[in-house]
C-alpha cells in the first residue's frame, strides 16, 4: 500500500514540474511596432473643412492652444517617424497653412497656422489615427443700440417742413416711357435669376462630386531658408603657414536659400585671427584672414541624413603684421565641398562638411594663396 502512494506522488510530483516548466518556456510577446504618421488627408465641403491624420499605433496625444501668432497645435505620442508632407498651404475656415515636423525623436508634431483667432473645431478618435473637424462659421448680427437717456443735450433739434410743392402732372408719352422702363427692368431681373439658378445648379453638381470624392493634400513646398553658426579649421598647403592656422579656428555664419526640390544658394562669412611667436625675426607674428564665399548646393533628401555637395567662388583679404612691417593682400578662387545634414529634431540640423579652396594671387609676388583643406561643423536652423 506504501509503495502505490509513493508512486502516485512521484507522478504528482512530476505532473507539477512539466506544468510550470511550461509556464516559463512561453514565449515573450513581440515588441510594438515603431509610430509612424502615414498621410494628412484634407477634405473640403459646402460650410466645413475636415483633416484626417493618419497615423498608428495610437498611444495617445496632446491638444494645446497658441497665441501671437494663434496656433492650434496636437503632439502625437511615440510616433517616430513621418512618410506624408511637411507643409499644406489651405488659405480658409481661418486656417492659413498646415505644418507637420518631427518635434522629439518620440513625438510628431501637427500645427494649424491660424489666420486672426482659433476657429470653432472638433476632435475626435478613428480607427485609421484622428480626425480634426471645422464646422463653417454662422455670422449673425445681434447689434442692438442703445437707449438714449433724456436730457438737454439728446434733445430732438426741430426739422424744418419743406413747403409743399405742387404736384407735377404727367403726360400719356411719359406714362408710356415709365410702363416701357418697368417692363425692361422685370425682363433683366428675369434673365439674371435664370442665370443665378444655372449657376446654382453647377456649383451644386461641383460640389456633389467633391463630397464624393476625398481632395488630395496640396504637395508640400520645397523652398527652405536656412541659417547656421560654423566653425571650420584651414589647413594650407603651405608650410610657412601651417604653423599659425593649425593653432586656431575660423568662426562664421552661413545663410541658405532653396530654390528647387534638391538645389540652394548659399553664402558665408569668416573670420581668423591669431598671433604667434616668429622665430625667422624673433618676434610676434600676427595674421588675420576674412573669407567670403557663395556657390549652389545639390542636395539629397534621404530623411534624417542629406548629403550635399557644392561649387562656388570666394573673395579673400589677408593681413600680416611682423616687426619689420605689415603685408596686406586680396585675392579671389574657387571652392568645391561635400558634406551631409543631419536633423536634429523639429526645426534644428547639424552640418558636417569639408571643402577645398584655390586662389591664385599676384604670380610671382604673391605671398599668400587660399590653397588647401578645410574641416568644420555647422549648427543651425532650418525652417
Amino acid at each position: 500500500m506504501s509503495k502505490k502512494l509513493n508512486k502516485v506522488s512521484a507522478g504528482l510530483f512530476l505532473l507539477a514540474l512539466f506544468s510550470v516548466s511550461g509556464l516559463h518556456s512561453e514565449e515573450a510577446p513581440p515588441p510594438d511596432p515603431p509610430g509612424l504618421l502615414r498621410n494628412i488627408a484634407l477634405t473640403w465641403e459646402k460650410d466645413s473643412f475636415d483633416v484626417k491624420i493618419v497615423f498608428g499605433p495610437y498611444k495617445g496625444h496632446r491638444l494645446f492652444e497658441l497665441s501671437y501668432p494663434p496656433r492650434l497645435v496636437i503632439d502625437l505620442v511615440q510616433i517616430e517617424d513621418i512618410e506624408t508632407g511637411r507643409q499644406f498651404p489651405v488659405g480658409h475656415h481661418g486656417i492659413q497653412a498646415l505644418r507637420v515636423g518631427q518635434f522629439k525623436s518620440d513625438t510628431a508634431r501637427v500645427v494649424f497656422d491660424l489666420i486672426d483667432r482659433v476657429p470653432a473645431y472638433q476632435v475626435e478618435l478613428i480607427p485609421e489615427g484622428l480626425r480634426v473637424f471645422f464646422p463653417g462659421e454662422k455670422q449673425e448680427e445681434s447689434e442692438k443700440e442703445e437707449p438714449e437717456t433724456a436730457g438737454p443735450e439728446n434733445l430732438p433739434t426741430p426739422v424744418k417742413k419743406e413747403e409743399e410743392k405742387p404736384a407735377q402732372t404727367m403726360t400719356i408719352e411719359d406714362l408710356e416711357k415709365r410702363a416701357k422702363f418697368e417692363k425692361d427692368m422685370k425682363e433683366a431681373v428675369n434673365r439674371i435669376n435664370e442665370s443665378l439658378e444655372e449657376t446654382k445648379k453647377t456649383i451644386d453638381q461641383v460640389l456633389g462630386v467633391l463630397e464624393r470624392s476625398p481632395q488630395v493634400a496640396p504637395s508640400p513646398t520645397r523652398n527652405f531658408f536656412r541659417v547656421e553658426a560654423i566653425i571650420s579649421r584651414f589647413r594650407p598647403e603651405r608650410d610657412d603657414l601651417k604653423r599659425v592656422f593649425n593653432k586656431g579656428m575660423m568662426i562664421g555664419a552661413e545663410m541658405s536659400i532653396g530654390i528647387w526640390d534638391m538645389m540652394e544658394l548659399w553664402a558665408s562669412a569668416q573670420s581668423f585671427n591669431k598671433s604667434v611667436f616668429d622665430s625667422s625675426s624673433g618676434g610676434e607674428r600676427t595674421v588675420r584672414l576674412l573669407p567670403f564665399e557663395a556657390g549652389l548646393k545639390f542636395r539629397l533628401n534621404k530623411g534624417k541624413v542629406n548629403p550635399y555637395f557644392g561649387l562656388g567662388a570666394g573673395y579673400y583679404q589677408y593681413r600680416e603684421i611682423v616687426s619689420s612691417g605689415e603685408f596686406r593682400e586680396k585675392s579671389s578662387g574657387f571652392i568645391g565641398q561635400a558634406g551631409c545634414f543631419i536633423k536634429m529634431g523639429g526645426y534644428f540640423i547639424l552640418d558636417v562638411y569639408a571643402h577645398y579652396s584655390y586662389s591664385g594671387g599676384k604670380a610671382e609676388a604673391a605671398k599668400f594663396r587660399m590653397n588647401g583643406l578645410h574641416f568644420g561643423l555647422g549648427l543651425g536652423f532650418e525652417y
